[in-house]
């Protein structure tokens, strides 16, 4: 074989070399969602009943619920609508079946969400390994393999956000592109459709028209984009107004709801909270682990009214105790820790790239790719921050809220990568590698951590809110899941 064809078969083994292990890392995660979804306990995550109980409605009733009757009917119907036709699908097979269904929604579409990432950091220069290790992250990151199996819509919000990405960078690169306008506006369309903390896609899609003079081109690209969003998600805002007056609703502040937020309110937040990281809350990254006493909602952690803080360790571990039982929040125990500290690293590199991103951004005066990245990151940091101001409580500073801005996140580390010299970039991939691969290793249910049961107390609860909330059919969804609470189930489908 002469020296030319050596170099023509390694190009073609190259290519396929790097599907091979991209297909590898997706059927591993799809293995470890799908037996966590087996096996993690029923309604476990945030807000679990309150989530299920909106698709019950819909099954149930038929009807779409008043965004305010219910823990968690303000939320835009998508999620719940695609979950009402899992349900009645899945129903004949029982009410194990039901929940693994609704909660492979966002499992599944996170896998589309990573393959759609892998070829966009190629596109903007990534290498395979590179590109490798930043879907590796965005799979395995805590916040987002939590999220991707619990009942609810925050797992398919993030793949959403991820689905338009492509089109809007096709934007960037040609603001007269229509069809990228039509993709761009359907996508951002099904996520703010999806969870109002998308809504940072929407300067993020302007980007391209405001940074380059408006021509007949642009102006009917800019069109379809406008008319396409208005089709899609123009009637879930018109429709929030007229029943309650606002596009955007929130429950946080009636009946149990407000109780349940003011309960976690550690102490009102300061200045000072977001200036900085408490160490503490990278030391014991729980919202309950105070020394030596036992974990409960009484014995608060002081380091997580740091808001900082409580984003990282809500990131990289489990601070709110849904996946991980109590002996992960006791004094002494290593792993929160050893979770909190490994993302440092991989969190350090995103911020990288995102400086670099603005460099780029800066000198080209709005025009480079990274550009609509930029702003989707900042408006997304500006939305939680602005949201952490008017809610006071704990609960308002989850990592998962952030997860629409994951995928540029996840893009900028592949920046501030490809950015480095080699070996440099070798030892940042090596370690970012084996912390994705420990973070998924670490929260595969019943491998190294279990999520607690489902305490009597946690259905008592939710029961005594259902008297508070009776058309939210809180009661009907723990009977359901639950069968041995009362006197049988009642299956919604019919």
């Amino acid at each position: 074989m002469t020296s030319a064809s050596k170099d023509t078969e390694r190009t073609r083994r190259r290519p396929r070399a790097e599907w091979i292990f991209l297909a590898l890392l997706l059927v591993a995660a799809t293995g470890q969602r799908a037996w966590n979804a087996a096996a993690i306990p029923s309604l476990r995550g945030y807000d679990g009943p309150g989530h299920a109980a909106y698709v019950f409605t819909l099954v149930d009733e038929g009807r779409l619920p008043h965004p305010t009757e219910g823990w968690s009917t303000f939320h835009p119907p998508t999620y719940y609508v695609l979950g009402a036709g899992v349900w009645k699908l899945l129903a004949p097979l029982g009410p194990d079946a039901v929940q693994f269904g609704l909660r492979m929604i966002g499992a599944l579409a996170g896998l589309l969400a990573a393959i759609v990432l892998y070829r966009c950091a190629r596109s903007l220069g990534a290498s395979g390994p590179t590109a490798w290790v930043a879907t590796a992250l965005f799979l395995f990151v805590p916040s987002n393999q939590m999220a991707a199996v619990m009942i609810g819509n925050e797992a398919l919000c993030a793949a959403m956000a991820v689905l338009a990405i492509p089109p809007i960078l096709a934007l960037q690169a040609d603001p007269t592109n229509r069809r990228a306008a039509c993709l761009a506006g359907l996508t951002i369309g099904l996520a703010i459709i999806t969870k109002y903390n998308s809504l940072p896609l929407l300067p993020a899609v302007l980007v391209p028209f405001v940074v380059r003079r408006p021509n007949p081109g642009t102006l009917a690209a800019l069109a379809t984009l406008g008319v396409t969003l208005l089709i899609v998600a123009g009637p879930v805002y018109l429709r929030n107004f007229l029943v309650t007056g606002s596009p955007v609703p929130m429950t946080r502040e009636i009946g149990p709801m407000q109780k349940t937020e003011n309960s976690m309110i550690i102490r009102p937040r300061q200045v000072t909270d977001y200036l900085w990281i408490d160490p503490m809350a990278i030391r014991r990254p729980s919202l309950f682990q105070t020394g030596p006493l036992r974990a409960r909602l009484a014995n608060r952690n002081p380091a997580m009214a740091n808001v900082w803080g409580l984003t990282h360790a809500s990131i990289w571990f489990d601070p709110f105790l849904h996946r991980t039982d109590d002996d992960f929040h006791r004094d002494g125990s290593p792993w929160g820790f050893l979770l909190a500290t490994l993302g440092l690293v991989p969190a350090a590199g995103m911020l990288a790239g995102f400086f670099l991103a603005v460099g780029s951004a800066v000198r080209s005066r709005g025009r480079s790719r990274w550009t609509p990245l930029v702003v989707l990151w900042s408006f997304g940091v500006l939305l939680f921050l602005a949201f952490s101001l008017r809610a006071p409580s704990a609960a308002a500073i989850k990592g998962s809220y952030m997860l629409p801005i994951a995928g540029a996140g996840t893009l900028f580390f592949a920046r501030a990568a490809t950015a480095l010299v080699p070996r440099a970039r070798k030892a940042l991939l090596i370690f970012s590698a084996c912390t994705a691969i420990w973070a998924g290793l670490f929260f595969t249910e019943k491998l190294f951590s279990n999520s607690p049961g489902t305490a009597e107390g946690f259905k008592r609860a939710w029961l005594t809110w259902s008297k508070q909330l009776p058309e939210a059919n809180l009661d009907g969804t723990i009977l359901y899941f639950f069968p041995e609470d009362g006197r049988g189930k009642k299956d919604p489908s019919g």
